[in-house]
């Protein structure tokens, strides 16, 4: 191998790491952003949801889209269970969902809400929020939604991530390759 040639690729190793670490964190941050922001919806219904229960509402009523299934449909849902983590009623049809993890209902119980993703089996995720009822008879409200269009865009946002970091490091090594070529050919 030719010398200009070691030289530089071993000029062109700080940058491959500069570049595989700016673009990692700038996806990672992105990714959680997205995911993130999937629960804002469901922490204002849950918590307006708990505030009407408490009081003998009807937290499902907040959605005026009953009876959607709630496995095909991207539109938020609500669910109120009583006391013992027993549906009460629901927005949409559950039926295909089913009930979150048992021990969620203890966990709210204590710390008062859990924001978790949801997955009751392959392919189906929700970004979900758990809410005790403080007041009335108590028990706890869900409000979820699904992830469908997050995932959709993380794999996006890794694609486009994913260009930029392979363009970079290739732009980078033809670069320091250049360079020291044209040292080795100057001298």
């Amino acid at each position: 191998m030719k010398g200009w040639v070691a030289r530089g690729a071993l000029l062109w190793l700080p940058f491959a790491v500069a570049i595989s670490v700016s673009l990692g964190t700038i996806y990672l941050v992105q990714q959680q952003a997205l995911r993130i922001g999937a629960n804002d919806p469901q922490i204002q219904l849950a918590e307006d949801g708990a505030r009407m229960a408490a009081t003998s509402g009807d937290p499902t009523a907040l959605l005026a889209a009953p009876g959607i299934d709630a496995s095909l449909s991207l539109a938020p849902f609500v669910i109120q269970f009583d006391s013992a983590g027993r549906q009460v009623r629901a927005s949409a049809r559950t039926d295909a969902v089913g009930d979150p993890p048992a021990g969620l209902f203890s966990d709210v119980a204590r710390t008062g809400q859990q924001r978790f993703t949801w997955q009751p089996r392959e392919g189906l995720r929700f970004a979900a929020v758990l809410q005790r009822v403080d007041g009335g008879t108590g028990g706890f409200v869900l409000a979820a939604r699904s992830l469908r269009e997050v995932e959709r865009r993380e794999t996006q946002l890794l694609l486009q991530v994913g260009l930029a970091w392979a363009g970079g490091l290739v732009l980078s090594l033809v670069t320091c390759l250049g360079a020291a070529h044209l040292r080795q050919t100057i001298r």
